[in-house]
């Protein structure tokens, strides 16, 4: 018995998805907000209308779009793919500059000569490197148009670091931080803190008239997370390794009998151990001395602050600015803004017990804070 053959003709099948005309990959676009995604809509329609025949007049026309812009689009397009209709997208093209003129490009712009894009272009050490890779690949390699020159040093003055480095720059400068979250990621107080020292132009004279000291030397230790002045103290002249460790010991003691000496109107209830005191460059905390007390004795943790930044270090230089602006002004026999400054000075001098015991130095907390630590002893 035979069967009837069995139907081998092929049935052409249709395809119901619509063949792109945009090279390249796709782009998700349900990440965009509506009016982003409705602009990235619209550029892909006019890309895919270009693509497909349309001139670009009647398509800018029609879209309301440039042709200029339309005819970049189209360019880029071709090239990225969707994500170059994205209104404001995140891409960033390749460069075709081989990866050693890069870095010759880089080692002559960080030269202090500050060589211009034309004599970067046609220095000999680029030279040099086109006769090297020439020699490597066996073809020749020429020298990076003026063009990519540019490009590459415009993409090297957009590094703060590098621009810096050119200049000869002490320090780069720090970006902006917001300085409340970095107090929010401190976990504790007087987990850091923050020591240095000021300088007042008062004069001290004893009570018969006789000068003493014409400036007065202050240093405190101040909590970033809180603010609150942990510890100070006064000396009639430059500060040594003992005032710092007596402010050390001040910080871990109870202020009630300095503000019951001093007559203070109110409290001063800061008081607690430094984890880690960030310092300026001076050699104090550094000795060995400072060491053995500090480290070995206390287990703190001593720190240095960057060269030529007072920004490290703000919590306690914006004390020290309130003191200078606000606090010194307000001092009885202030001499500020006389002529003969010392004349005034001198026939307004204050002993050290007016000087401790001023209605001025009693007005506010903080003031207050500053004048609880005895001064050395005459």
């Amino acid at each position: 018995m035979l069967l009837p053959e069995p139907d081998t003709t092929r049935v052409a099948t249709i395809s119901r998805t619509q063949p792109t005309l945009i090279p390249g990959p796709t782009f998700d676009a349900s990440t965009l907000s509506e009016p982003v995604l409705q602009q990235f809509h619209r550029n892909l329609r006019a890309v895919e209308q270009v693509l497909a025949g349309a001139t670009q007049s009647s398509v800018s026309e029609k879209e309301g779009i440039p042709r200029s812009t339309l005819s970049r689009l189209v360019s880029r397009t071709r090239q990225r793919g969707q994500i170059a209709c994205v209104p404001h997208g995140s891409y960033r093209r390749a460069t075709s500059l081989h990866p050693a003129f890069q870095e010759c490009i880089r080692r002559l712009f960080l030269l202090p000569t500050r060589l211009s894009m034309t004599a970067i272009r046609e220095h000999t050490e680029m030279q040099q490197v086109a006769a090297r890779l020439s020699k490597e690949t066996g073809t020749t390699v020429k020298l990076p148009s003026y063009k990519q020159v540019r490009t590459a040093v415009q993409h090297l003055k957009m590094d703060p670091e590098l621009v810096a480095m050119r200049e000869g720059a002490k320090s780069v400068a720090r970006p902006h931080e917001s300085a409340e979250s970095f107090v929010l990621s401190i976990p504790a107080p007087a987990l850091l803190t923050q020591v240095d020292e000021h300088t007042m132009d008062l004069y001290v004279v004893t009570p018969d008239g006789t000068t003493v000291a014409s400036r007065v030397h202050a240093a405190v230790l101040i909590c970033v997370k809180t603010a609150a002045i942990l510890g100070a103290v006064l000396a009639l002249g430059p500060l040594k390794e003992e005032d710092y460790m007596r402010l050390v010991k001040v910080s871990m003691e109870r202020k009630d009998h300095l503000v019951g000496i001093n007559g203070c109107e109110h409290s001063w209830p800061c008081f607690g151990k430094p984890a880690i005191i960030f310092h300026d460059r001076g050699k104090v905390f550094t000795s060995e001395r400072a060491r053995q007390v500090l480290v070995d004795r206390l287990g703190m943790i001593t720190e240095q602050a960057p060269p030529y930044a007072p920004s490290a270090k703000g919590t306690v230089e914006s004390l020290f600015r309130w003191m200078t602006e606000r606090f010194e002004k307000r001092l009885p026999n202030t001499s500020y803004g006389v002529h003969d400054a010392e004349t005034a000075a001198q026939a307004g001098g204050m002993t050290l017990e007016e000087r401790a015991h001023s209605p001025q130095s009693r007005a506010s907390s903080g003031s207050n804070r500053m004048t609880h630590a005895s001064p050395r002893p005459l």
